[in-house]
This record gives structure tokens, sequence and C-alpha cells, in this order.
């Protein structure tokens, strides 16, 4: 049977799709009329078949669309409409015309020997995978409002004239309580803010559980490998493989750099080459939680110290952590493609680190 191929322009309320098929060895087009979210199911499952290949664009609901028609298509594929530039590069932009570029480039890649770069593939995670990035996306709008809370603190204190090291916050707050410095309207507000910011703390802690209690049951090995590295606790080792899912995906060490935001743009003609800002089309995630390590990374190994060092000379700080983050997301990757641990690894820290982690362990699979 002759393939099908779909190019649809998903919307969170409706979708468009356009149809390309062989019939008789002829090709045929057939514009669909929009079908709502909620019609899916009667419309659009029933005209699915083993030799169809679907194209969506990434959006906010195009995993779950992807989901849902899985089982019902030989392949479905996502692309990055930031990078489709043909969908851009033309005229009239409208649901169907997109549709039907979609439709058109699915059928020349799927057909074609030559896969050029003009199909920017993303991929597709598995659920559990999926699951992990939206709790890492809560976490950090709560700890978000952590720190504006937190914020909002110290602005009181300021306020009046009271001045201290921010690390001493509530210590300092506690002491003030006792005093007569701060007015009834500045406590009254104190107070519901610790209140606030208490419960804030324990929400924190309940998603970092969720987080580590699927991390622990579907990435143990892999977890096991990335806490060999001083700097990187569980929950950090979660983030990272919540980016990068399966590290099959990526070919090198290079790859994965540039996927985790830590390698800059490089733009060479003749001899000239201007090295610009880090790449920002990856996830951001492992990046941030790695650099937040990254004293303890940087005074694990002299070769890390030497090298932040000597870089710091002349340079700016800022680049050079950005620089040791490359080092380690390159560690990173054949730590996982050959599943081993890291070759500087402290042993009595390691150890330490496993033992907390069978604890957790049984805790979390017990209960």
């Amino acid at each position: 049977m002759e393939a099908i191929y779909y190019g649809i322009d998903l919307h969170s309320t409706q979708l468009t799709n356009h149809l390309i098929k062989n019939e008789e060895g002829k090709s045929i087009e057939r514009k669909n009329e929009k079908i709502y979210v909620n019609q899916i199911k009667s419309k659009l499952l029933p005209n699915l078949t083993k030799d169809t290949h679907v194209c969506i664009e990434a959006s906010c609901c195009t995993f779950k669309f992807a989901e849902m028609i899985r089982n019902h298509v030989k392949q479905v594929y996502v692309i990055n409409p930031l990078d489709f530039k043909s969908l851009y590069c033309s005229g009239k932009k409208t649901d169907k015309i997109d549709a039907k570029k979609l439709a058109n480039r699915l059928k020349y890649y799927v057909e074609s020997e030559d896969k050029d770069e003009d199909f920017p593939l993303v991929y597709i995670p598995e659920s559990h995978v999926i699951k992990m990035r939206k709790l890492f996306s809560v976490y950090k709008l709560v700890t978000g409002n952590m720190v504006s809370l937190k914020n909002r603190l110290h602005s009181i204190l300021k306020s009046n004239m009271i001045f201290y090291k921010r690390e001493h916050l509530f210590k300092v707050i506690e002491e003030q309580f006792k005093g007569d410095e701060l007015d009834d309207v500045d406590k009254f507000q104190i107070e519901i803010l610790l209140e606030e910011i208490s419960r804030l703390d324990d929400k924190i802690k309940m998603i970092k559980n969720k987080i580590l209690e699927i991390g622990y049951k579907h990435f143990e090995d892999e977890i096991k490998l990335l806490i060999s590295i001083k700097g990187i606790s569980d929950f950090t080792a979660c983030a990272i493989m919540s980016d990068i899912g399966k590290i099959e995906r990526f070919a090198n060490s290079k790859k994965l750099s540039s996927y985790l935001r830590s390698t800059s743009k490089v733009d060479s003609s003749n001899n000239v080459v201007k090295i610009g800002k880090r790449n920002k089309k990856g996830r951001k995630l492992s990046f941030e939680l790695i650099i937040q390590g990254l004293n303890h990374i940087i005074n694990s190994t002299p070769k890390f110290q030497r090298f932040y060092e000597t870089k710091s000379k002349g340079k700016n700080k800022n680049v050079v952590r950005s620089a040791i983050v490359r080092k380690v997301i390159v560690a990173i990757f054949f730590m996982l493609r050959n599943k081993e641990i890291y070759n500087d690894y402290d042993k009595k820290n390691y150890e330490t680190k496993l033992k907390d982690f069978e604890k957790k362990k049984k805790i979390f699979f017990l209960n």
C-alpha cells in the first residue's frame, strides 16, 4: 500500500490538516476542513492507517497530540517551526497553507535519500521524561516565587536601615521581632511572608521528591554514574536526564553541548573567526543547575582549579565558568555513552552519595 502523508497545523482548540497520497501511480492531494480538538477521536483517528506519516509543528500541545495518534500511524514527525524556513520564507501564511507545506516537505523528506537540514526534527520524549520536564517547570516557578518573597523581606529590613549579610536573613528577623525598630505594619508583613515561605518550602520538597521518585525509577543507572561528579546531586542528575532523555540521540559530545546551551555560536569566514553568544535553541535546565554546584566541581580536581585560575586572568569569569560547564557536559556524554563513572571522582564523596541514593530508593519504592 502507498504511503500517506499528513501535514497538520495544530492549535490548542483546533487543527487543520492536508493529506497527500498516491493512487494508481498519481499523487493526490486533499484539503481537509478544520477539526476541533474534541473531534480528533471521531473525525481524525478513523482516517489514520499504519501507512500514514504525520508532521506537526512543535507547540505546547504537540506531545499530547503525538501520544494520541502514535499507535494509529507509522511515524509522527515533530519539527521546530523556528528552523523550518520554507514555512515562513514565502508570501501568504494561513493554517491551510502551513498544513500543505508541512505535508509536501514531509513527503520529500521520507521519500528522499538525501536527508537535508531543512527538516529540523524535534525529539519526542518518552512519557516519564515529559512528566519530569513538567515537574521541573513547576519547581522553577515555585522557587521563583520563593525568591520574590525573600527579596521583599530584604526590602523591608533595608527600608528600616537594618543592614546584615543576606545569608543571615532569618536570624536577623528573629532578633528584630524582639526589638522596637520595626513598626506593627512591617512586623505584620514579615509574619505573612514567613508563613508563605514556609508553605512554599514544603511544596518545593514535595516537588523534588516526586522528581526524584520518577528519576530513580527510570534513570537509576544514569544517576549513579552522574553523582560520581562532585557538585552534581541526584536532583541535578535527574534534571540532566530529563533534558537528555536518551544519550543515543547525540552523535558526539559537541551535539550534546550545543543542545544543553553550553556551546557558543561560531561565525567563520576566510581568516576571520567570531565567537558569539551561547546557542539558545536547546534546553537550559541542566546548565542552570550545574552552574549552581560549579564551585564544588572546580575545587574537586587540580585540573579544573588550574584551568579556572589560568583562564580567569584577562577574561570574564562567567565566560570561564561556562567553559568549565561545557567540559563537564563533555565528560557527561562519555560517561553515559560508555557507562563509566567520572575519572576524577572522589571515592569517599561518591560512596556517601551512593548510600544516600539507596536510602532514598527504599523510601520511594516502599511507599
